[in-house]
């Protein structure tokens, strides 16, 4: 295991006692309590298991989850939503030769509390089979992006996927909706939007400025008339402003 230093951005090789299972094209997920969660495909008996590793003790666990029955794969995504569930999507299985045999359009969510798999359904339109994609979670939406299913099929089209708790009680998230956006719709919504904020941070700079008090000198009378006029041309009502 490697560790890199983002405060001086070096990297530090570090010593593990314990002996660890061989992963190939898994995901780390790490967890608020300081556990990094690796979900993969075990080289040596090809089934998909949990790897835990304590960032504090520095130690190596395997977790044996239960519930519903998810099939092995590799280069699938995963993310932490906000109730602590990992959310894996995607992934594919390849033949004795190396050959990409299937690629997965499921989903699957971990309850990190309990270990327990769920399979939860998921209505709208479907996203399709993906391998190596991209996934991000931000709020309660899972965006899916990129990825493939051959050398020859590249997807540019983005999928979200809104998250909800079933039950509150249960901690059970459900994915109850795929929403479809092409690259280029996600590309002018994310131009649009950083206009807005630039269009904002003006307009709140603007009006702080316009409504800076006055500092008069004793002894001197104040100006006959004094009126801020911000930079859109309309002027502040009740802003220092004295009639002659």
């Amino acid at each position: 295991m490697n560790t890199l230093d983002i405060t001086t951005m070096t990297w530090s090789a570090q010593t593990q006692s314990q002996s660890v299972l061989p992963f190939y094209g898994y995901t780390a997920t790490l967890l608020p309590n300081g556990l990094i969660v690796d979900i993969g495909l075990h080289l040596i008996n090809i089934k998909i298991q949990i790897q835990v590793f304590d960032t504090k003790l520095y130690t190596w666990s395997t977790k044996p989850a239960s519930g519903s029955t998810i099939a092995s794969r590799r280069h699938h995504t995963a993310v932490l939503t906000q109730d602590g569930n990992i959310i894996i999507y995607g992934g594919s299985i390849y033949d004795s030769s190396g050959n990409i045999a299937y690629v997965f359009s499921d989903i699957a969510v971990l309850n990190t509390n309990s270990w327990v798999w769920s399979a939860p359904s998921v209505s709208g339109t479907s996203a399709p089979p993906l391998m190596p994609h991209s996934a991000t979670l931000y709020k309660n939406y899972m965006i899916l992006s990129f990825g493939t299913i051959s050398t020859s099929i590249l997807y540019k089209t983005i999928f979200i996927f809104l998250t909800y708790k079933i039950t509150p009680g249960l901690q059970q998230t459900k994915l109850n909706k795929v929403t479809v956006i092409p690259q280029q719709i996600m590309i002018l919504q994310i131009y649009i939007l950083e206009l807005a904020l630039k269009l904002l941070r003006h307009r709140v700079h603007t009006i702080y400025e316009t409504h800076i008090p006055t500092i008069y000198t004793p002894g001197i009378h104040p100006p006959a008339k004094y009126e801020l006029i911000p930079m859109y041309g309309v002027p502040v009502p009740g802003n220092n402003y004295h009639s002659s």
